[in-house]
C-alpha cells in the first residue's frame, strides 16, 4: 500500500468524514491527526510520523510552528518538509490583510488576528514590532527578536532607532507567550514602560503591546494615570469591548 493509500485508509478508521473527508464528531486531536496524515501523504510510515509529530507539539498549529530542522530529526523527509513549509506560508497568506493600501490598525484585536497564525504557536517568545505612520496606517512590521521559552529581549532604544529610520509616528509591539497563556507578566509590562518612555523621547507614541498566545490576547500596557493617553486597548482587551478589524479591500 503506498503511503498516500495508507494514509487515507487510517484515516477512514477514526469515523464518520464531512463533505471534505475531514472526520466529524471527533476530537480536535483526531481531526489534527487525519489533516497531518494527509498533508504527508507522499511520505512513507504516514501514521507513525504523524504521531510522532503530534507527541512533540500537541496540535496541527504547533507542528507547523516546528523548525525545518526539528521535523527532520522527527523523521520528516524533504517532501514533507516542503509540504508543511507550503501549508504554513499558505495560512499566512490566507490570513493577513490583502490589498495594495497599507492596512490601518486602529486597535488591538486587529493586532492580534493578524498576528495570531504567525505567533501563537511559536515554541519561544518573539517580539515583533508595528510602525505606523500619522493615520495609523502600518508602514512595515519587523521581528525585533527572539528568545528562550520564557523571555525574548527587547532594547527600547533600538526600537526608537528604528522608529526615526522609517518616520514612524506610532508603534504597536506584539509578543507571544508560548505557555498558552496571554496574561502579561511584570516584565512585560515593564518593557512597555522602557519602550514608551524611550519613544516620547522622539515624539512617537506606544499604542499599545499585545501578547499573543494560543489561548487568546491581552495588553501589556500598563495602566497609566492620564486616561487620555494614546492607546489601542485597556488591559486585557481579550476579554474587554469589540473593535473594528483591519479594513479589507472592498
Amino acid at each position: 500500500m503506498t503511503g498516500a493509500a495508507r494514509g487515507v485508509a487510517d484515516a477512514g478508521a477514526l469515523g464518520g468524514a464531512g463533505p471534505t473527508g475531514v472526520p466529524v464528531g471527533n476530537s480536535a486531536g483526531s481531526r489534527d491527526r487525519w489533516l497531518l496524515m494527509r498533508l504527508l501523504s507522499a511520505v512513507e510510515s504516514v501514521p507513525r510520523l504523524a504521531d510522532r509529530l503530534l507527541a512533540e507539539r500537541g496540535s496541527l498549529g504547533a507542528v507547523l510552528a516546528l523548525s525545518d530542522e526539528r521535523l527532520r530529526q522527527l523523521g520528516a523527509d524533504a517532501n514533507g518538509i516542503a509540504i508543511l513549509g507550503l501549508v504554513r506560508e499558505a495560512v499566512s497568506a490566507v490570513l493577513s490583510p490583502e490589498g495594495p493600501e497599507r492596512p490601518r490598525i486602529d486597535c488591538a484585536a486587529a493586532v492580534a488576528k493578524w498576528l495570531y497564525a504567525s505567533m501563537a504557536w511559536l515554541p519561544v517568545e518573539e517580539v515583533r514590532a508595528l510602525f505606523l505612520d500619522g493615520g495609523q496606517r502600518l508602514i512595515r512590521a519587523e521581528r525585533l527578536g527572539t528568545g528562550s521559552v520564557r523571555a525574548a529581549v527587547v532594547y527600547p532604544r533600538e526600537v526608537a532607532r528604528r522608529a526615526l529610520e522609517l518616520s514612524a509616528a506610532a508603534v504597536i509591539l506584539a509578543h507571544n507567550h508560548p505557555s498558552g497563556d496571554p496574561t502579561p507578566s511584570a516584565e512585560d509590562r515593564s518593557i512597555s514602560k522602557r519602550v514608551a518612555a524611550a519613544l516620547a523621547t522622539i515624539d512617537v507614541a506606544l499604542l499599545d503591546h499585545v501578547v499573543i498566545a494560543r489561548s487568546g490576547w491581552a495588553s501589556a500596557m500598563p495602566a497609566g494615570p492620564d486616561p487620555g493617553a494614546p492607546r489601542l486597548s485597556m488591559i486585557d482587551m481579550s476579554t474587554g469591548r469589540t473593535c473594528a478589524t483591519i479594513p479589507q479591500p472592498a
